[in-house]
């Protein structure tokens, strides 16, 4: 399978930060203003995304032109806050300070801890990654060439805080990385007392693609100064980035438009992506991995001939072709029926769910089972992979297209799903009908999730019928899911249950009766 963008980010942040998905929320998103850390109560790192413009690009509060040298500027800059932050999440430990830091100035306090950690940082990717270091540290040196405002320059700090600050440096490189046993706690305090005391020698500021502490930095764009010449893999991965950044924002925006014309006469107030959460996602397919495994067997037992690997073998025997398989001893046994139909069955499939602030007590129970549904729709709907899930209040979410693949930008938007809203259930299902509609597969199938308590629409139970009605003439079967009975109010295929295992059970059932009818 390709790689996204978010496939890049991903392997690099876990794999410099030595941890699991499921360890660390993190976060990207074009909304962040700058770059954050947080450890407790579970560590939480969020990235911004360069956000592109009609005149350029923003970043971390900066503007960069639309120019090769610039753009190729601003993704290093985020490449090198991906690795900080990642090296911070495997070298730091901030409950060290808790204790030290009480009744201290918390500006101060947390230059000296910056400080402290950002050095094992720097010492950190430089001993396991030269060439990214190299790269680091070339932007580093451009932004403190450029940023001089940042950088201390008092005769104190130059003249009596050098040597404290060289000798606490000197310390700190000869002490392991990863340890953190009491004596290396000891060494971490004492050279924060000194820090703090001598708190002149720091600078005010880190650079502004490093994580920032202070809430109320200024949302006045600056304009970039700094210049990059990235090198090696770095500029390998900069190209790499920049290059699926563009191709995926055009992708979704081609999706946009085209669902776009097909919601006239509705009312949503918007169609859109929702927010990615991959550790999220990890969660609940970890809570969930039981109940995976029983829906993939029980569904596979569907006969159905797009799936038999064996297809090939049906069809009138050509006497000729099969004597001379079997005088020649060959293998080539399928090639001696001629065919005289079309023997695969192709469907395609939309997962709807609701995501209305109706349902917000057992989102996470629908979250659950739409885990199940969409872990095994891959696999049931071929190697074309047709199926599309989408999720509805106000506003029309896409979480995957029919034409895009189940990978890790779906899993993360999965995640990253939210209750709250109206529900404007015969809209979302006229919608997802009419992108049905259009798909040439066989069997058309629109299982909707909903608790079918109405809010935001008036005369919502006509509107409902009629909606059901007219999907069904465009050739596509509709299922209701419920988390109770009020389910088969409006659908007359329908199934419900109280917990997941039984709803995971109920609709296996209806799935095998509705495709035993075409094979």
């Amino acid at each position: 399978m390709q790689q996204t963008f978010l496939d890049i980010i991903y392997k690099l942040f876990y794999d410099t930060a030595q941890r699991d998905f499921k360890d660390v929320r993190l976060l990207l998103s074009e909304k962040f203003s700058f770059p954050s850390i947080e450890f407790e109560p579970k560590i939480e790192v969020k990235i911004p995304i360069p956000k592109k413009t009609k005149e350029g690009v923003i970043y971390s509060g900066y503007f960069f032109r639309d120019s090769s040298e610039e753009i190729a500027t601003v993704w290093g800059l985020f490449l090198a806050t991906v690795y900080h932050l990642a090296a911070h999440v495997a070298v730091s430990d901030y409950s060290v300070y808790k204790n030290w830091a009480k009744n201290k100035t918390p500006r101060i306090f947390w230059r000296v801890i910056d400080f402290i950690e950002d050095e094992a940082v720097e010492r950190y990717l430089l001993s396991t990654n030269s060439d990214i270091w190299n790269n680091i540290s070339e932007i580093k040196k451009s932004y403190e060439q450029y940023n001089q405002d940042d950088i201390i320059k008092s005769q104190y700090a130059l003249k009596m805080g050098s040597k404290k600050l060289n000798s606490i440096r000197q310390e700190m490189s000869n002490e392991p990385l990863l340890c953190f046993d009491k004596e290396h706690e000891n060494h971490i305090l004492g050279w924060a007392s000194e820090l703090y005391k001598n708190q002149k020698v720091l600078n005010e500021k880190s650079p502004f693609y490093y994580e920032q502490r202070n809430s109320n930095q200024s949302l006045i764009l600056k304009k970039n100064k700094i210049e990059s010449f990235p090198s090696g893999k770095f500029q390998g991965t900069i190209n790499k980035l920049n290059f699926l950044y563009h191709e995926e924002k055009d992708r979704i925006q081609d999706i946009l438009h085209k669902i776009r014309k097909q919601v006239k006469g509705l009312n949503f107030d918007e169609i859109w992506l929702p927010d990615e959460d991959i550790y999220e996602y990890f969660k609940l397919k970890e809570k969930n991995k039981k109940i995976i495994k029983k829906i993939r067997e029980q569904i596979r037992t569907v006969y159905n001939n797009s799936e038999d690997p064996q297809t090939n073998f049906y069809g009138e025997i050509d006497m000729e072709l099969a004597i001379q398989a079997i005088s020649s001893n060959s293998e080539k046994y399928a090639e001696v029926f001629n065919k005289t139909e079309e023997q695969r069955i192709e469907e395609t499939w939309a997962i709807l769910v609701d995501n209305s602030a109706s349902l917000r007590l057992r989102f996470e129970e629908v979250k659950d089972f739409m885990l199940c549904l969409t872990e095994a729709s891959d696999e049931l709907t071929g190697p074309s992979g047709s199926w599309g899930l989408y999720s509805y209040d106000q506003k029309f979410s896409i979480l995957k297209d029919h034409k895009g693949k189940y990978n890790q930008d779906v899993k993360a938007r999965l995640g990253g799903l939210r209750s709250g809203g109206l529900s404007y259930t015969p809209d979302a299902i006229l919608l997802a009908g009419r992108m049905l509609a259009t798909n040439p597969a066989d069997l058309k199938f629109l299982y909707v999730f909903t608790d079918d308590f109405p809010t935001g629409l008036w005369n919502y139970d006509q509107k409902l019928s009629l909606a059901i009605k007219e999907v069904e003439r465009m050739g596509v079967e509709i299922i209701g899911i419920g988390l109770s009975s009020n389910i088969s109010k409006y659908f007359s295929d329908s199934c419900w249950g109280t917990n997941i295992r039984d709803l995971v059970d109920k609709f296996v059932r209806i799935y095998r009766i509705k495709s035993s009818r075409f094979v």
